[in-house]
C-alpha cells in the first residue's frame, strides 16, 4: 500500500508548504487529495495528467467553471449518514436533509457535466433519490419533511439505493 498524502506531508516540510498554496474548492475535495496515495508510477502519473488535461476545456469556459465551483463548495461530506443508511439505521429529518442536499448538487452537476459533453468520469443519476426525499418536487434542500413523505410508506431499502448509487 502506497502511502496517503495527509501522512506524508507530515513528513516532507517542502511539500507541506506547497499544498498550502493549493486553493481547494470544498472541503470534499481537501479530504480526497489527503486520502489519496501517492503516486510514484510514470505510467500512473502520466494516465492521471492526461486525465488532467481533459478537465482543462471545463477551466477555460468561465462562466461554467464558476458555475461548478460555487455548487462543489456547497458540498458537505455524508459519509456518517451514509454509513448509518448501510447499517440500518433510522435516519433523522437532519440526516435525509443532508442527503437531498447531497443528491440536488450532485444531479446538477452531472447535468452541467453531461451538457459539457465530459466522459472521463460519470456520475450517477440521483433523480430517484430526490423523488423521495422531494415528493411536492419544491426543487429545494429543506429541513421540512412534506407530509406526503410520512403518507408513502417507503422502507429503508428505497433509502439504500442511496448508497448504492
Amino acid at each position: 500500500m502506497k502511502p496517503l498524502f495527509k501522512h506524508i506531508l507530515k513528513q516532507e516540510k517542502s511539500l507541506a508548504y506547497f499544498y498550502e498554496l493549493l486553493n481547494f474548492k470544498s472541503s470534499i475535495s481537501k479530504r480526497l487529495f489527503l486520502e489519496t496515495e501517492m503516486m510514484t508510477d510514470a505510467d500512473e502519473i502520466h494516465t492521471t495528467l492526461n486525465e488532467v488535461e481533459a478537465v482543462f476545456p471545463i477551466l477555460e469556459q468561465t462562466a461554467v467553471f464558476s458555475k461548478i465551483t460555487v455548487k462543489m463548495q456547497h458540498l458537505k461530506p455524508i459519509q456518517t449518514t451514509l454509513i448509518q443508511l448501510q447499517d440500518n439505521i433510522t435516519l433523522s429529518d437532519i440526516e435525509c436533509y443532508e442527503i437531498k442536499h447531497f443528491a440536488f448538487i450532485a444531479q446538477s452537476l452531472k447535468e452541467i457535466l453531461e451538457n459539457l459533453n465530459f466522459t472521463l468520469f460519470t456520475l450517477s443519476d440521483l433523480k430517484p433519490v430526490i423523488s423521495i426525499l422531494d415528493p411536492e418536487k419544491t426543487g429545494t434542500p429543506t429541513f421540512w419533511i412534506y407530509s406526503s413523505v410520512f403518507k408513502r410508506n417507503f422502507g429503508k431499502s428505497e433509502l439504500y439505493l442511496i448508497y448504492f448509487i
